[in-house]
């Protein structure tokens, strides 16, 4: 990270895309360049690719466990909540969204009779200051 000139830079190796959350433009935007999964072939080469940042600005890279948690009616927590829940969330420092992000997910897999979370979740938020 270069927070002088707000650029970042990452390579991808099978994780689902990371998420920019652009504070002052109020936008989401995946960081959706990837690779093939890490330790598949070891000849593999990982490209790096950069995005602009800025101040306020809030990144979250995280593992499908995270996304794909499903509630009784078979919906994904990713592609219902998680738009929301960064904008939500945007002015709570990066450690209190955490906990808020980790409760909720946990609630949409259990709630109703839900059948509970069956993968890892893993997950890092990233406050660029």
């Amino acid at each position: 990270m270069n927070r002088v000139a707000g650029l970042g830079r990452y390579s991808a190796a099978g994780h689902p895309p990371p998420l920019l959350w652009h504070r002052a433009a109020q936008r989401l935007e995946a960081l959706d360049a990837n690779g093939l999964l890490l330790g598949v072939r070891a000849e593999e080469r990982f490209t790096d690719t950069d995005f602009q940042f800025a101040p306020g600005d809030r990144l979250l890279v995280y593992s499908d466990g995270l996304t794909e948690a499903e509630n009784k009616a078979g919906l994904s927590f990713g592609e219902n909540r998680l738009p929301a829940l960064l904008l939500e969330n945007q002015s709570v420092p990066a450690e209190q969204f955490a906990t808020r992000l980790l409760d909720e997910v946990l609630h949409w897999s259990t709630s109703d009779s839900g059948g509970g979370q069956f993968d890892d979740i893993t997950f890092i938020v990233v406050d660029l200051n």
